[in-house]
């Protein structure tokens, strides 16, 4: 129910069959979206419709870096109460975008130097905030 890396950063594993190829960890943007493309990957299943994710395959296998600017994550909230969050994940800033019914709230964190999200830089650094803001909208 919320946007802080507690939430949204978890760890994704995959458990594959006994001696097959695979790189001991990796710190790639990776996404929620990207599983079932990587499971048909991995068992050779073409995905007959066209899906959001990736595949992470080669980057299992090999630690092949993966062609992504960004991630989105999102929270349809409590629609009774006209409430919900957006966020966008690029490179070292998180941007938090909250929704609560007429306001808008805006927390912009350096997640590398900042990893508590202790220090709001969305009034200091209000371009990377309209950057950002940018790519949601898109």
């Amino acid at each position: 129910m919320c946007m802080y890396e507690e939430s949204t950063h978890v760890q994704l594993a995959f458990v594959l069959p006994k001696g097959a190829k695979q790189v001991a960890s990796s710190d790639q943007l990776v996404s929620s979206v990207d599983i079932l493309p990587t499971i048909c990957d991995l068992i050779d299943v073409p995905c007959t419709q066209a899906v959001d994710g990736i595949s992470l395959k080669l980057t299992i296998e090999h630690g092949t870096t993966i062609d992504r600017d960004r991630i989105y994550v999102q929270f349809e909230g409590n629609g009774a109460r006209g409430n919900f969050q957006r966020s966008i994940v690029e490179v070292s800033h998180k941007l938090i975008v909250d929704l609560f019914k007429d306001e808008v709230f805006f927390d912009l964190y350096d997640v590398i130097a900042d990893t508590q999200e202790k220090y709001n830089l969305a009034f200091k650094e209000q371009m990377r905030v309209r950057e950002l803001s940018d790519h949601l909208i898109a």
